[in-house]
């Protein structure tokens, strides 16, 4: 997770380290369930993001898929706010598993205001200048500062891919 969000990052973005970056758990994207080391998940309103790389049809050609999403957990219950983004030209001798972190950002209550910021705002594509000047203009740690925070670091992993 480090090649996404590192200290440097979160200090410099004012992240509060011991409230929401450390992932809680794992989505396990084939068999739609939650993976954890402890008993259960928390209830909460969770941020997933995460790249999966497989070989491309070309000679030494890559695909890279980057998720983004908002979940809400109570109990056994996960609703997530999209449609995973597909896997394209993936060749079927490709075992495709992926498992993504997912980041604690408040409790259940706020799903709804972070799938409203999620569908609004950042379920398309943005130029990090765009995703800064949202941050500066919300409220450090609240719901819509914490998902533009996250949706930067994966928009600097995309840009590094380009």
């Amino acid at each position: 997770m480090s090649e996404f969000i590192t200290e440097t990052f979160a200090k410099r973005y004012n992240v509060n380290l011991e409230n929401w970056i450390e992932p809680y758990a794992y989505w396990d994207e084939k068999s739609e369930a939650t993976l954890t080391t402890r008993e259960n998940v928390p209830d909460g309103t969770y941020v997933l993001f995460g790249k999966v790389t497989y070989p491309g049809v070309d000679r030494m050609s890559q695909h890279h898929i980057f998720q983004f999403n908002v979940l809400k957990v109570r109990g056994a219950d996960v609703q997530i706010a999209a449609p995973f983004n597909s896997y394209p030209n993936i060749s079927p001798r490709v075992p495709l598993q992926p498992i993504f972190p997912m980041f604690k950002i408040d409790q259940s209550r706020a799903y709804v205001a972070a799938k409203k910021i999620f569908h609004s705002k950042l379920n398309k594509p943005l130029h990090y200048k765009e995703l800064e000047s949202l941050i500066k203009s919300s409220k450090t740690n609240s719901i819509e500062n914490k998902l533009y925070r996250l949706r930067l670091a994966v928009q600097l992993e995309i840009d590094k891919q380009k």
